[in-house]
């Protein structure tokens, strides 16, 4: 799970290029994984969930992540408009079997052909607000502006134990 802002007030990062290494107690690469992220606009926080690594790595592991946006990646831009999404009505509930499920309702409330099917993001926090983990899925039709639509994602592979959740949406298409 990862939280990245664009401090920039001008420009978004058209691909943002992360790296996460994995590292044992003497050194040694446990993993490394590489995501490009689309679009952050500028002045905007935006979250990401993906699972990084190959799953066995142990809680004594260090783990090291790096954001960097090349030169050319650096588009003039007069970003997205606040309050682009609304989101109500959000549950988010784990079965007998472990799969999370996030459900809820999303309204768009500016035109635009890339906010049109976001990527819904969920993550959870602990008691003391400290994030454990987080999922994603996208909106499956075109959202229209000022009609409220229903979503539902889900992870299958997260275990975590969590106290809260905050559900998020990202400009996508």
């Amino acid at each position: 799970m990862l939280e990245i802002q664009n401090t920039n007030t001008d420009y978004k990062a058209l691909f943002a290029h992360v790296n996460i290494v994995g590292k044992t107690t003497d050194g040694s690469i446990r993993f490394s994984d590489d995501w490009t992220i689309g679009d952050i606009e500028p002045g905007t926080t935006t979250f990401w969930a993906s699972q990084a690594g190959n799953g066995d790595s142990l809680e004594t592991d260090t783990v090291e992540i790096t954001v960097s946006v090349d030169d050319s990646d650096w588009i003039k831009s007069d970003g997205v408009p606040e309050n682009l999404y609304t989101i109500t009505n959000t549950t988010v509930n784990t079965n007998p079997y472990g799969m999370i499920t996030a459900t809820g309702e999303i309204t768009l409330n500016e035109e635009g052909d890339t906010y049109r099917m976001p990527m819904i993001v969920v993550v959870l926090k602990d008691a003391d607000g400290k994030l454990v983990g987080g999922f994603d899925g996208f909106i499956d039709s075109d959202l229209t502006v000022g009609t409220q639509s229903t979503f539902e994602v889900n992870n299958f592979a997260m275990h975590a134990d969590y106290a809260s959740y905050e559900v998020y949406a990202n400009p996508w298409m």
